[in-house]
């Protein structure tokens, strides 16, 4: 669930260490644009079919666009996450609990 790992997220990083990993992660996937020269994950994915390709060629392409996918799941977590820092974190200082968690 959506809200169980953004909590997570919070309860168990650093502000400071969800900003390294969403700039880290954005990072991966820039690196992935210029090195298949597109602009978006479907683009790369139509790579597949747009040209002649060597079987290696395409399990590259298919590695890299789970890769791809894998890393936007993991920005949107860390920017919800980064979003929702300092209520969570306020909450949980109040409340004296070592972390929110969903019921």
């Amino acid at each position: 669930m959506l809200i169980e790992e953004v909590l997570d997220l919070i309860n168990e990083n650093s502000r400071d260490e969800l900003e390294s990993v969403l700039v880290e992660h954005t990072a991966q996937v820039e690196s992935l644009r210029e090195e298949y020269e597109v602009e978006t994950l479907s683009e790369l994915r139509n790579k597949l079919v747009e040209e002649n390709l060597s079987t290696e060629e395409m399990r590259a392409i298919r590695n890299a666009a789970s890769t791809w996918e894998t890393l936007e799941t993991e920005i949107r977590l860390s920017k919800h996450a980064l979003q929702l820092y300092t209520d969570v974190t306020q909450l949980s200082d109040s409340d004296g609990d070592e972390g929110l968690a969903i019921a």
